[in-house]
């Protein structure tokens, strides 16, 4: 995310490409970004990525720690990239669903200006 060093949760199209295009995601971006977004009913891949880089408050630290993460990856062979992304499907298409479902709750704003009209 373009925000990265302070302390605001803010999310933008780069994280929403990959939710809904099933697409697993490290999410460099503020602390706790990866708590809001599990807050928002999505998952995360604690398990198969360190998301402990989530809750490094020192951004050059977190960066580091993220770098770590995306290294494991390059070390890894196309039929074990492939094996990770079947075990973590359900989560992907999850997170589908969540970001689908999501665009389709009215917001107080728009509940607002349905009831001046009627």
């Amino acid at each position: 995310e373009t925000i990265y060093d302070i302390r605001l949760n803010f999310f933008s199209e780069k994280i929403c490409k990959p939710l809904i295009n099933l697409h697993p995601f490290i999410l460099m971006s503020t602390p706790y970004s990866l708590r809001k977004l599990q807050e928002f009913g999505f998952k995360t891949f604690e398990g198969f990525i360190d998301e402990s880089y989530d809750n490094e408050e020192d951004a050059k630290t977190r960066t580091q720690l993220i770098f770590q993460e995306l290294d494991k990856f390059q070390k890894k062979s196309n039929e074990e990239l492939t094996d990770w992304w079947k075990e973590i499907l359900p989560a992907l298409e999850h997170n589908q669903k969540t970001f689908i479902n999501m665009g389709k709750r009215k917001t107080k704003k728009i509940k607002l200006l349905e009831n001046l009209y009627d």
